[in-house]
């Protein structure tokens, strides 16, 4: 048997201003749930369930994390919301692959500034992470692709890929 599989899954860094926004949708709709006791006005009824339902929406929103699953020559990219709800995102075949290289890398500066690529970040966010690129061939059009990756996604890719996966 010749095939590789590796499961991967990193946690999207929560942003400060969703964090802040469930606080502050939360505050004002518990207020205006009491509020809504105290006088039976609809209107603060109404403005509690809205303020009720944009917390929610950011609660689901604001836990995001990526599973990678390679396997043999297809990475699968999955978006796991609030750790229940899984959508799959992104598919890629490597045997397009153009190159694999760590974002800050000089090798990618031939890449780095051309509109034609189609950017995605599927990385953890973090300023002190060290995110991967991936550029690929997705039919006749290059796509770049954040990733953050260990040593086993690295040396299962370098194994079918070899000089095309850097470290430096």
């Amino acid at each position: 048997m010749n095939e590789s599989y590796v499961e991967l899954l990193v946690k999207r860094k929560s942003n400060l201003a969703i964090v802040i926004g469930q606080g502050i949708f939360l505050v004002f709709a518990i207020i205006s749930t009491c509020l809504f006791m105290l006088t039976m006005s609809v209107f603060l009824l109404i403005l509690s369930l809205v303020l009720a339902g944009l917390f929610f929406l950011l609660k689901y929103n604001s836990v995001v994390e990526y599973e990678y699953l390679l396997l043999d020559k297809a990475l699968s990219i999955d978006k796991i919301r609030c750790q229940s709800f899984r959508k799959k995102v992104a598919e890629f075949d490597l045997n397009n692959l153009e190159i694999l290289a760590p974002a800050s890398s000089h090798r990618l500066d031939a890449f780095r500034d051309r509109n034609d690529m189609k950017k995605s970040d599927f990385s953890t966010g973090e300023k002190d992470g060290m995110p991967y690129a991936l550029v690929l061939r997705n039919g006749g059009a290059l796509e770049h692709i954040l990733i953050e990756c260990n040593d086993d996604l690295l040396q299962h890719i370098s194994r079918f890929a070899p000089r095309k996966v850097f470290k430096d």
